[in-house]
């Protein structure tokens, strides 16, 4: 029996790889003695390997930025890795990046050896959301004992997440995944501090796992109920089941401590400084979830629309041609869609129906709002 699954999977550069190959080192030693009773491990140690050998983040046979490509899936490095995540289904994901220093004046930035991101949206309930910041406290207790500094990963908007689920650590957490970014300073340093990076990747990916080890059976049934209930949610129609179309936040700020350094001489400048962080909060733009949606057969995109869900192992089936449905239709566009009075809507050339009584429920959902 699986109690958990942890998909270790690192992007391209040095840093990221090395530290998932010094993790595949450890489980096959006495670490892994330790925790591979209670959960499986899947690590896929680089995504980009052309890209990664050319020294860039977009992908070698299409110029894509693969970490934007979640939804879309244009590219076949997402394409397997998603084929990897439907077969798993994992329950925890641990996504390792490294990033381009960009301080913007603010020298405590230079000194962070790892900058951690959780999946958080209104798509969690609180229970979800405080056993995610629960482990993240463990990784920032973890690294502070061996030395190394850790603080949340904002890309500069004081967000400790986004709601952009093209970018992988969102996808995995709308899929139900509990789901982690590790990012280490690494783009555009070479080996500069290299250990200190592959040590800091190490230390907050080892963390998770043994969290999940230590609650390997909350963590379990949490996923499941969560999965389940949108499932559930999706069965039958209820007004009040809404759609997040758009996020903002009512910036409830989240104190961390991180203590201010100067850099002449290395003495503290301030060991009591904290900082805020936010997370989104608030619904901007909302739509009841449908029990399904319905698309048109033999129109020039069909096809790729359903090799697209294909790939996201989403369920659909097909209604013949001259099928009556009624529906309710979208009108106007991305930045105004509305949706019309329930009315019979003839299908001329067969269409397809997507279920959301699936697991896949806000997937589908985002793939398919026009907002």
């Amino acid at each position: 029996f699986t109690a958990a699954i942890i998909s270790l999977r690192k992007y391209g550069r040095f840093g990221t790889f090395n530290a998932a190959l010094s993790m595949i080192r450890m489980l096959c030693g006495s670490y892994g003695d330790e925790v591979l009773g209670a959960v499986n491990i899947y690590i896929v140690p680089r995504v980009n390997v052309d890209g990664a050998y050319k020294f860039q983040r977009k992908n070698v046979a299409n110029n894509i930025d693969i970490n934007r490509d979640h939804m879309l899936m244009a590219s076949e490095e997402i394409t397997s890795l998603h084929s990897l995540y439907n077969l798993f289904s994992p329950e925890v994901v641990i996504d390792g990046h490294e990033y381009l220093q960009n301080n913007k004046g603010k020298s405590s930035d230079i000194l962070d050896d790892v900058k951690l991101s959780p999946a958080i949206s209104m798509y969690n309930n609180e229970k979800t959301s405080a056993l995610i910041l629960d482990v993240i406290s463990d990784c920032f207790s973890a690294t502070q004992e061996r030395g190394l500094r850790a603080f949340f990963y904002d890309s500069g908007s004081g967000f400790m997440s986004s709601a952009n689920y093209a970018i992988g650590r969102e996808y995995y957490g709308l899929a139900g995944s509990l789901s982690f970014l590790i990012e280490t300073n690494g783009i555009g340093v070479g080996l500069g501090w290299y250990a200190r990076r592959i040590m800091s990747q190490y230390t907050v990916a080892e963390t998770i796992i043994d969290y999940v080890v230590a609650h390997e059976r909350d963590i379990r049934e949490l996923v499941d109920e969560n999965r389940r209930a949108v499932i559930e949610n999706g069965a039958e129609f209820d007004e009040d089941d809404l759609l997040i179309l758009q996020h903002g936040s009512t910036k409830t700020p989240v104190t961390v401590s991180r203590p201010k350094w100067k850099l002449t001489d290395g003495s503290a400048k301030d060991k009591n400084a904290t900082e805020d962080i936010f997370v989104k909060d608030t619904a901007l733009r909302t739509r009841p979830r449908p029990t399904a949606y319905v698309i048109g057969g033999g129109e020039t995109w069909t096809e790729a629309v359903l090799e697209l869900l294909d790939k996201h192992g989403i369920r659909y089936y097909e209604i013949k041609a001259g099928s009556a449905v009624m529906l309710r239709q979208y009108k106007g566009d991305k930045n105004g869609a509305e949706l019309t009075p329930e009315c019979e809507v003839i299908f001329d050339g067969g269409a397809f129906v997507i279920p959301m009584d699936q697991c896949a429920g806000n997937v589908i959902a985002m793939l398919i709002e026009p907002d």
